[in-house]
């Protein structure tokens, strides 16, 4: 009886192997880069995967790297579509093309409304849900997309007036609804000097939001309006 058991056991165990390798094989690394190397014409590299649990049953995220961006993680996604067996791909590789050009844009209209404004933008690795290989947005395009997941944000002095804050911030809003450009934008004022000469630009730590003396978060949708606004 105890073998009986335990031959059963030995087969489901197996079965069990045999599906999970079927299971990982619906994704593979090498799909993912022949999509981005035909999209962007260049040589991509495999990294490694997004975390410890991919491939999942609807999608396989990996970071994947270029010659001409070598200190980045470029995200890549397979997903696929359960009832048509479809798959479609994603990624953030335009948010590095057009990083410069989105910088200095946001940097400018800004600082147009606030002239002693530090402006923080690095792209996300939240993407564009971009299914076709040949879609490449042009820059005028991908400023205009929800997709294209544009979030910045802007520092001011502790000295700045925070009574203006909502009139400021309107005529921020015009100037990008001119550029036609879709984003969500922090506006916070720092509490002292040092907090606000310490101020990073040029990375998005992975941690808390620190305590502003006033701090807002503003959303513009693609027709240019605001989606959502908060202050505290």
């Amino acid at each position: 009886m105890i073998r009986k058991t335990l031959s059963l056991l030995c087969v489901v165990m197996l079965l069990g192997v045999m599906c999970g390798c079927k299971n990982n094989h619906k994704f593979t690394v090498d799909e993912i880069l022949e999509y981005m190397n035909e999209k962007y014409d260049e040589e991509f590299t495999y990294i490694r995967p997004k975390d410890v649990y991919q491939p999942t049953k609807e999608s396989f995220e990996i970071f994947v790297a270029s010659d001409k961006y070598p200190d980045e993680m470029i995200y890549a996604r397979c997903l696929l579509d359960a009832e048509t067996g479809e798959k479609r791909f994603c990624d953030n590789y335009v948010s590095y093309i057009y990083e410069d050009e989105v910088r200095d844009l946001l940097t400018e209209l800004t600082q147009e409304v606030y002239t002693d404004a530090k402006v923080r933008y690095v792209p996300i690795y939240k993407t564009a849900s971009t299914h076709s290989s040949e879609d490449i947005p042009t820059l005028e395009q991908y400023l205009s997309r929800t997709y294209s997941s544009i979030s910045y944000m802007i520092l001011l002095p502790d000295e700045h007036d925070e009574t203006l804050y909502k009139e400021e911030m309107n005529a921020l809003i015009e100037k990008l609804k001119e550029k036609k450009v879709v984003c969500s934008i922090t506006i916070a004022y720092s509490n002292d000097r040092t907090q606000y000469d310490s101020f990073v630009t040029d990375d998005w730590p992975n941690s808390e939001h620190l305590i502003y003396k006033l701090h807002g978060d503003i959303r513009i949708g693609e027709d240019f309006e605001i989606e959502f606004e908060e202050w505290r």
